[in-house]
């Protein structure tokens, strides 16, 4: 296995590829070109050492090696999601938790949303990754 050649955008194209059941589609989300994403996927492939799909007229088959490369890599992304969103603290600086989804619209939802009533007197301090 060439550790070298696996990185995250790889590793996201592969899981929408297994969401979608399509390479255009995992293409389209990844904003990637057909071809881009198709030599993405070959190289990561290759970087595995077997086949993560089966390729087919109506689309993408998950293999047996796949579906265990599938689920790492949805851990995976689910833990750099947590390394880099937006961490909310109470006063006593203990984690509340996170706030995921675009940044730029998750953020300013915080003070208005009615998930968060406790926070109307005093607002938890968040700490963004930028």
């Amino acid at each position: 296995m060439n550790l070298q050649r696996l990185d995250l955008a790889s590793i996201r194209l592969v899981v929408l590829c297994a969401e979608s059941g399509s390479l255009s589609e995992a293409a389209r989300r990844c904003h990637l070109s057909l071809s881009g994403a198709s030599h993405r996927l070959k190289a990561f492939e290759d970087a595995v050492g077997e086949p993560v799909f089966q390729r087919h007229r109506r689309g993408l088959r998950i293999t047996t090696r796949g579906h265990h490369v599938v689920y790492c890599g949805m851990q995976l992304l689910d833990w750099v999601d947590r390394l880099v969103g937006p961490v909310l603290f109470d006063e006593a600086e203990r984690i509340l938790g996170r706030v995921s989804g675009p940044h730029d619209v998750s953020l300013p939802l915080l003070d208005s949303s009615p998930g968060f009533p406790r926070f109307e007197s005093s607002p938890p301090r968040v700490v963004s990754p930028n």
